[in-house]
C-alpha cells in the first residue's frame, strides 16, 4: 500500500492597483497573465509577483500596459504603481491623490477636447496636434 502525500499550496493574490489595471487589460483583450506579460515587455515570473504584491509596475511598463488599453495618458497608472509601491502611508496618500488627479485630467481632456477627425468641425477654426 502506498502513501501519497501532496502539499497544497496557497497563493494569496493581493489585490492592489497594479492588479486592477492588469485585469482590465486582460479582460480588454481576452488575455492570460501568461500572453499579457511579453506584450508589458515582462517575464511571467514578473507578472506573478505583481499579482503578489511582491512587486509593482514599472513606469515602462506602465506605459505598455496604457497603451494596450488604449489610453493617451498613462499618469494615472503609473501614480497607481508608485501608491502601491509607497512605504508610509503619507507616500501612499501623496500618489493615491495624484492618481485620482491624473485620472480626472484625462477625462476633462476626453470631454473638452475634440478629437483630430472632429475638430474642424468643432468652429471652423484650425486645431493643430502635436505628438
Amino acid at each position: 500500500m502506498k502513501t501519497i502525500k501532496t502539499i497544497t499550496k496557497t497563493v494569496t493574490v493581493v489585490e492592489t492597483s497594479t492588479t486592477r489595471w492588469l485585469d482590465r487589460a486582460k479582460q480588454k483583450h481576452g488575455l492570460s497573465d501568461y500572453a499579457l506579460a511579453p506584450l508589458l515587455g515582462v517575464s511571467t515570473a514578473q507578472m506573478s509577483r505583481y499579482r503578489k504584491g511582491h512587486d509593482y509596475l514599472s513606469d515602462d511598463a506602465a506605459l505598455k500596459l496604457a497603451a494596450l488599453l488604449e489610453m493617451e495618458n498613462a499618469a494615472p497608472i503609473i501614480a497607481s504603481a508608485h501608491a502601491d509601491r509607497a512605504k508610509t502611508p503619507e507616500a501612499r496618500g501623496f500618489w493615491e491623490r495624484w492618481a485620482a488627479v491624473a485620472a480626472c485630467a484625462v477625462v476633462a481632456t476626453t470631454l473638452v477636447a475634440p478629437s483630430p477627425a472632429n475638430a474642424r468641425s468643432a468652429g471652423g477654426e484650425s486645431v493643430y496636434y502635436v505628438k
